[in-house]
């Protein structure tokens, strides 16, 4: 068991190494400083180091946000800058739940208490008068990839996109780009150590084809153009990573030329906009990403150029495509979108027709009835593509009514937000046809209305979390089975107690799994369902009846398994 440090002696640090509407429930720490008379302010002191070296990191930002709630003053995040022997102070805190975020300049930034680089950190819960001094802050030397860019002639590529892709486990960690210099030279750095898939998009090349008729597009290391072929780089800490040298091969092009048409007003279309975007966009490829949701590309596409609505989009590559159009108007609107292959000739004389889409009328109830601020709820329709329609969002009115306008076609997730943790999604109708297993269907005609139904009735799980028979501090996940996980109402998730219990309310009725992670980073499980394949075995079977509750004792799945 852990007991707690005096004030004055706590030591706190962070060790580095291997962390909608799915819903996120956290659960305050106990206990506050008593003494200082109400209102007293607080600071937070410690020291920045190298974790490889433990050296003094010095010009480190530190930054702490308050969680839960506004500053009583209205003050913004408050900040520190670390001096050569990496010490930062922060002071005139207000008493609260703060979260410490820490950066500097060819290191990874980290939150403070998280595991490795990007993941969920712990917050510091501060007392009236409360100093919480010593703090150690270890940061991990960022990683960097280097190369060069040639086309087919062995010249440089100037002024090529170059970006740095986190695939696996990093995904949610953040971007890299830079641009390619005179010599066709880049440099991706402060990446997050981790697995990198390296994409360049040409872009004064791509926006036009050359005397031959050719054009370029986005290319992967080590010069293929699809994920499935790319090769990952793995970044280590404080690693520079050379010679990721890309060579880019330009391929057959022509144009796609048309007219874009109002359906519902038959004015001008003059203002709007025409895109490409490749078909398998929403395929799954590569190491374990979407190709289109994950990683952008080349997307061909301009203006209407006058009154008549006439398009030309250039330097188009031979394939599969989604022609999208959109048109902005009168406080509405007007979305289009067909499919289109491209060969080897001139596209000409297409057709685009853009209409306001339709309006969706619903009402949202809660079962049983009893009073409820609607108005806290927001509503939102979620494109299951990647170049979905739009026009899918709304906020209910006190009376739980509420007015979806101009829904493009396509399919669509229906996501229910601003819920207390109390209550789940139990149902939703459209046109009287069950939605949340299979989602929404949207085309030109109207489809009926929307009834969405919240209950109070679900079930609650209390349980605790172990390591080595001790209690430990985790985020619990709670997951449908199969095939419900493309269910994004069906997930839960809570960061413990310190002393590793929680309780999970609301739960809807069904059969899931329950993780508990001691660094995860939230969003991902829900985002792509397929991370969990490899922990599926330490996920604890559980059942969950409408208005029935039990207790669980979980054991953790450590940081370093998570790797």
């Amino acid at each position: 068991m852990r007991h707690p440090l005096p004030i004055c002696a706590l030591i706190l640090a962070v060790s580095t190494g291997a962390a909608s509407s799915g819903r996120w429930q956290q659960t305050a720490s106990p206990g506050s400083a008593v003494g200082p008379p109400a209102g007293a302010t607080c600071a937070i002191e410690g020291v920045v180091v190298n974790a490889q070296t433990g050296e003094p990191i010095r010009k480190a930002q530190v930054t702490a946000v308050r969680e839960g709630g506004a500053n009583a003053s209205n003050q913004g995040p408050q900040a520190s800058v670390s001096d050569v022997s990496g010490h930062f102070s922060i002071t005139g805190l207000e008493p609260g739940r703060y979260r410490l975020d820490v950066e500097a300049d060819r290191f990874a930034g980290q939150t403070y208490g998280a595991r490795r680089p990007g993941g969920r950190g712990k917050p510091l819960e501060l007392g009236n008068g409360q100093t919480l001094r010593d703090l150690s802050v270890r940061l991990q030397p960022a990683g960097a990839i280097t190369g060069t860019v040639r086309d087919e002639d062995g010249d440089a590529v100037v002024r090529a996109f170059v970006r740095a892709i986190p695939v696996g486990g990093a995904r949610f960690r953040g971007w890299s780009q830079a641009e390619t210099n005179d010599l066709g030279a880049y440099r991706l750095f402060g990446l997050i150590p981790g697995t990198y898939l390296v994409q360049v998009d040409a872009q004064q090349q791509s926006e036009r084809a050359d005397s031959m008729g050719r054009t370029y597009v986005a290319t992967f290391y080590p010069g293929v153009t699809s994920t499935a072929a790319a090769a990952p780089i793995q970044v280590q800490p404080g690693a520079e990573i050379q010679q990721i040298d890309i060579d880019m091969k330009p391929v057959h092009a022509v144009a796609v030329r048309g007219r874009m048409v109002n359906q519902s007003t038959g004015g001008s279309t003059q203002g709007g906009w025409v895109g490409l975007v490749p078909r398998d966009a929403d395929s799954d490829s590569g190491p374990g990403v979407k190709a289109g949701k994950y990683f952008p590309g080349v997307h061909y596409n301009g203006g209407v150029q006058d009154s008549q609505g006439n398009f030309e989009l250039r330097a188009v590559p031979a394939g599969s495509y989604w022609l999208t159009a959109n048109l902005q108007g009168n406080g509405r609107q007007y979305q289009g979108r067909e499919p289109l292959e491209v060969g080897d000739s001139d596209v000409q004389g297409l057709i685009v027709t853009v209409s306001a889409g339709v309006s969706i009328a619903g009402r949202i109830r809660i079962d049983p009835p009893k009073p409820f601020n609607y108005s806290s709820l927001g509503i939102n329709l979620i494109p299951e593509e990647a170049m979905g329609g739009g026009g899918g969002g709304a906020q209910p009115k006190a009376n739980g009514d509420f007015f979806l306008q101009d829904v493009g076609a396509g399919s669509y997730r229906l996501s229910v937000g601003g819920f207390p943790e109390e209550y789940y999604l139990k149902s939703a109708k459209l046109g009287g046809v069950d939605v949340l297993d299979a989602g929404l269907n949207i085309d030109s005609a109207s489809p009926g209305a929307l009834e969405i139904e919240l209950s109070s009735q679900g079930g609650s799980i209390s349980g605790a979390v172990f390591r080595d028979h001790q209690p430990a501090a985790a985020t619990v996940f709670l997951v449908p089975n199969p095939p419900r996980r493309n269910r994004q109402d069906l997930y839960s998730m809570k960061a413990t107690k310190a002393d590793g219990t929680f309780t999970l309310l609301g739960l809807p009725p069904g059969d899931f799994k329950l993780f508990a992670f001691e660094d995860a980073e939230p969003g991902m499980w829900w985002s792509d369902p397929s991370a969990l394949q490899s922990y599926e075995a330490k996920g604890q079977a559980i059942h969950i009846d409408d208005g029935g509750s039990q207790s669980i004792q979980l054991e953790l799945i450590p940081a370093e398994a998570q790797e």
